[in-house]
């Protein structure tokens, strides 16, 4: 595993040297940010952090009660495993750290990030398919990305497979959950002929995923949900926006700006290097291709890029390691409470 990061690292570090694109921008260019944009879109970036902590509670609460403090511990250490572990390995670390005996199975937990993923990756895909349709872009799109050979209107027709994709998956999350009989019978004809013991435990796992699905037709629950779901992305996309003008950027819209949060957003959703490496830098430059001319998208577009990586994934570690310090010293006081009585 440490061996094939290496390669992804490498690999990405020479498409971005082919791009033209710094991994680290001039010194002079960096010192004239100002220091309030970089405190200010690293507070921003936590509060999106604590957002998206806070909305996974109205997931788990059909299934079992979890202290709210638990709930945005363990899902900020998540957030700091997905940018340490490669190829999103870190996915698994929340349903490992919330489950509890007799309350909140594995898979239990793992449906309610699964139900996440999902959520988010088709309100995320819908609204770039609208800021794209809304957004002036430039006319003609380049044939490049920087100085790679990737035509720039592969964005737009990435964002419609993502959109179909999640919309496809969205509706089976509606199906895996109402009609357990449907996919128990798909599986036996599928799976089944191959293999009958494949088949069983492959059944045995939906229905224990499915259990973490009772959510969906609890409004509840589900409408919380999609309503911090709307308020984290767009606290995520005016942030955005802001770094963008501070780092040069100027002319940029709210639109552009959640252009470039959605490329990106779909972008590192593929298993990847460790710390979304490479295909951050090159998400975002994709997105801001679409906009501005190459000549910017390498000075104040590279600057940009650079506060928006080091920013999200070093706060992001930084935080998860506050949470884990957190929720150990937590665990322990009560450990020994327990042990005391």
């Amino acid at each position: 595993m440490v061996l094939g990061s290496v390669l992804l690292i490498l690999l990405f570090a020479f498409l971005l040297r082919r791009g033209g694109f710094p991994v680290i921008p001039p010194s002079d260019a960096l010192s004239k940010v100002s220091p309030t944009v970089i405190v200010g879109y690293s507070a921003f970036w936590i509060c999106v952090l604590l957002i998206r902590s806070f909305r996974w509670q109205y997931l788990l609460a059909p299934i079992a009660p979890i202290p709210l403090w638990r709930v945005i511990t363990v899902s900020l250490i998540g957030f700091g495993a997905l940018c340490l572990f490669p190829l999103r390995l870190g996915e698994a670390v929340r349903p490992t750290l919330i489950r509890q005996k007799n309350k909140v199975g594995w898979w239990e937990a793992v449906g309610t990030v699964g139900a996440e993923r999902i959520f988010d990756g088709l309100f995320l895909s819908a609204t770039l398919a609208f800021a794209l349709f809304a957004t002036k872009r430039l006319s003609p799109l380049p044939d490049h990305i920087g100085a790679l050979p990737v035509p720039v209107a592969w964005v737009p027709r990435a964002t419609t497979t993502a959109l179909s994709i999640f919309g496809v998956l969205f509706v089976a999350l509606g199906l895996f959950y109402f009609s357990h009989d449907f996919a128990k019978r798909l599986i036996e004809r599928t799976v089944g002929v191959v293999s009958h013991r494949a088949a069983s435990w492959l059944t045995s796992a939906i229905e224990r995923v499915a259990s973490g699905l009772k959510f969906l037709p609890m409004w509840r629950y589900l409408l919380p949900f999609a309503i911090f779901t709307v308020v984290y992305w767009i606290v995520n996309g005016a942030s955005l926006m802001w770094l963008m003008r501070g780092c040069g950027l100027t002319s940029v819209t709210l639109g552009q700006a959640w252009v470039a949060m959605g490329v990106l957003g779909l972008g590192v959703v593929i298993p990847n290097a460790p710390g979304y490496f490479g295909a951050f830098q090159l998400s975002l430059y994709a997105g801001l291709a679409l906009y501005f001319r190459t000549d910017a998208v390498i000075a104040a577009g590279a600057v940009f890029v650079f506060y928006a990586y080091i920013i999200q994934v070093g706060v992001t570690i930084l935080v998860a390691l506050l949470a884990w310090i957190t929720n150990s010293w937590y665990s322990s006081k009560v450990v020994e409470t327990v042990v005391a009585e």
